[in-house]
């Protein structure tokens, strides 16, 4: 939490996984953390590469490149546009 924290990234009340920063832009960067997985969320591939760049230098890391699975949950992107779909047919089968 304190890298999080003193690097500008503010804890979501609403879930205590969720780190939001805003970019210069008025875009946001979303950090979602659980347990040993982070799935880091942006606009820019820049940005997001500076991070990551920096959280290599403070955290052992592995880049697993673009994700498709977080918490049992499947990830759709469509690389254009950018949208992110995180469909729930396996929460609902269960």
């Amino acid at each position: 939490d304190y890298y999080r924290l003193s690097n500008g990234y503010i804890w979501s009340q609403a879930n205590d996984c969720l780190y939001t920063k805003n970019d210069k832009d008025g875009s946001s960067i979303k950090l979602v953390q659980h347990s040993d997985d982070m799935l880091i969320v942006g606009k820019h591939d820049k940005t997001l590469q500076e991070l990551k760049d920096k959280i290599k230098c403070a955290f052992s890391t592995k880049d697993l490149g673009h994700a498709h699975h977080i918490i049992g949950m499947s990830i759709r992107e469509k690389r254009q546009k950018k949208p992110l779909f995180l469909p729930q047919e396996k929460c609902i089968e269960k």
